[in-house]
């Protein structure tokens, strides 16, 4: 099983003692995000239990379950990216860029409709150097989903709405990385969540 933890953790010392313990299950994909290959299920429990007992009031940890129909289809960006470009230049090696940019955008709405059809949830972690960057991709993100970390958003949309997202921040994959993870049902029924979300008042400053 495929789980996703993301965690905002105040105190280094407490962060450092979660990142070494995350480190143990799986590979880190963010600063405070890490992929968990689990088995047997129940070892999710007793990480969950763990990360309770050393969090504190503020702290969030939020662990998604990726379900084995949904793994196989996480898009990691630059890679998904350089996927579909390497593919549409072998196929058509003398496409004009405005025919190329359209089938491009054509073939992520394709994937989108067929693969995902009727999953409407998606986590969307990024890790960008660059500060301007960073902001522009947070403030766009903020305006069509929820944020559960500093640079992990929960997106409810349609898949041909999302293959437009995916779009806007396939250019955003030039300065780092942008990982989609489609969370069908049992991921939503899974998710653990330890602390509470963001809110406006996190920001105030």
């Amino acid at each position: 099983m495929l789980y996703v933890a993301a965690y905002d953790i105040v105190d280094d010392g407490i962060r450092n003692k979660v990142a070494k313990y995350l480190e143990n299950y799986g590979e880190r994909v963010q600063y405070s995000c890490f992929e968990i290959h689990i088995y047997p299920k129940e070892q999710i429990e007793i990480i969950t239990l763990r990360l309770k007992h050393w969090i504190e009031p503020g702290d969030r940890v939020f662990i998604y379950p990726i379900t084995k129909r949904m793994k196989g289809n996480v898009i990691r960006l630059p890679d998904e990216k350089r996927a579909l470009v390497e593919e549409l230049l072998r196929e058509y090696p003398k496409l004009s860029r405005r025919l190329f940019k359209a089938m491009f955008e054509e073939q992520i709405e394709l994937k989108f409709e067929t693969t995902f059809k009727r999953i409407n949830n998606y986590l969307v972690i990024y890790d960008i150097e660059d500060d301007t960057v960073r902001n522009r991709l947070s403030n766009y993100l903020e305006r069509i989903g929820v944020r559960v970390q500093l640079s992990v958003f929960e997106i409810e949309i349609s898949p041909r709405s999302m293959a437009y997202v995916v779009e806007e921040l396939i250019p955003y994959s030039n300065y780092g990385k942008v990982f989609i993870y489609p969370l069908d049902r049992n991921s939503l029924k899974g998710i653990i969540r330890i602390g509470k979300p963001y809110t406006n008042l996190d920001f105030s400053y």
